[in-house]
């Protein structure tokens, strides 16, 4: 997968933004897997899961995974369920989440809820549908419906969710498990929560960004200030951030 000013699909919406703060959005929503440590084992090359999926995301510590089937009503396209261990189907192929190798959309369970997506047709031609965010529980049944333009995963009991169709206009609030929103949608951008604490941009559009970092009340406890700021947070205690067109870290 390449990235470039033109995005494909996100939310249904095919988008044409421009500029630095662009690229710095699309690395938000296309990111590298990170490798996991593993147990020192030996490896056997023994067989646990036969090959029969069309795409399959990771495990998580539940003991599940994102697994692909056919759509039985459109050849060209998968359905989304979740495997156990064994390989067993334990939550029903139903979902939409064909967002490339970096980026499968739904799961983990975090909280005890999985982010998933589904499709909704907004009319009769192929190209008239949208895709929407919710999250379901370990038995497939939605604790949070399918209702946003895009969702991150739960982090510090709370999910970043998108909300209005239009990727300029939408904005940017925080949900927890129950599905309630305990930080309206007023960002433009935000990162995860990270010990309370989650980097924001406000703003009327990309380009005029103000940046800073919020607790969770949605309160700026850093001012924005910046005209950027490193969405993934805080790493190895410092925090990306530009001003005047020049990057640096603050604490």
């Amino acid at each position: 997968m390449k990235l470039a000013l033109n995005l494909g699909v996100i939310g249904g919406l095919t988008l044409g933004l421009s500029g630095c703060g662009l690229v710095h959005t699309l690395r938000r929503y296309v990111r590298p897997q990170t490798p996991k440590t593993e147990a020192a084992t030996a490896p056997t090359g023994a067989v646990a899961i036969a090959p029969r999926f069309e795409y399959v995301g990771e495990f998580d510590e539940t003991g599940l995974a994102p697994a692909a089937v056919p759509d039985p009503d459109r050849k060209d396209r998968q359905l989304w369920g979740f495997i156990n261990t064994k390989g067993e189907m334990v939550i029903p192929p139903q979902f939409h989440c064909e967002y490339g190798e970096y980026e499968i959309p739904c799961g983990p369970f975090v909280n005890g809820v999985a982010r998933v997506v589904r499709e909704r047709k907004t009319g009769d031609k192929p190209e008239n549908v949208i895709s929407e965010f919710g999250f379901i529980n370990r038995t497939g049944i939605y604790v949070v419906p399918p209702q946003f333009s895009y969702a991150e995963n739960f982090s510090d009991e709370l999910a970043m969710v998108r909300v209005g169709p239009d990727f300029d206009k939408a904005r940017v609030g925080f949900i927890n498990p129950q599905g309630e929103m305990v930080i309206p949608p007023q960002f433009l951008l935000a990162g995860s929560f990270q010990n309370g604490y989650a980097p924001a941009c406000r703003g009327a559009d990309y380009e005029r960004a103000e940046c800073g970092v919020i607790d969770k009340t949605g309160k700026f406890v850093i001012p924005p200030e910046y005209d950027w700021i490193g969405l993934n947070g805080y790493q190895n205690g410092l925090l990306k951030v530009r001003k005047n067109g020049k990057w640096g870290f603050i604490r």
